[in-house]
């Protein structure tokens, strides 16, 4: 069927968001510690390893705070900014945790 042209869209497109503020800094800890895996098992268990999710432990990824004043249209248009915007941030954040992770990985075949 037809839509009526005055009532909002499923996804939000008739909202229009004048400003948008995310305050403040959101910390996200992850502390998992994954057990032991065979690396004959498949690649799954093989990529879990390279992207160092069997031992995060105590770590903390934060999003930083956002503020937006320029017009966004519908929660996808929200959702994709501020995603856009914390993209980067967090790609940086993980590899740095796995990578501190590599070290000490390297540190204890050293030992």
């Amino acid at each position: 069927g037809s839509s009526d042209a005055g009532s909002p869209s499923p996804e939000g497109g008739d909202l229009v968001f004048k400003s948008f503020t995310f305050y403040p800094d959101l910390p996200i800890r992850v502390d998992y510690h994954g057990k032991s895996v065979d690396l004959e098992q498949g690649a799954v268990a093989g990529l879990a390893k390279a992207f160092g999710l069997l031992g995060v432990r105590n770590s903390e990824i934060v999003l930083k705070r956002l503020s937006c004043t320029k017009d966004l249209r519908g929660i996808a248009s929200l959702s994709e900014y501020a995603s856009s915007e914390w993209q980067s941030d967090v790609i940086t954040q993980w590899t740095q945790i796995v990578g501190g992770i590599r070290q000490l990985s390297s540190l204890k075949q050293l030992a």
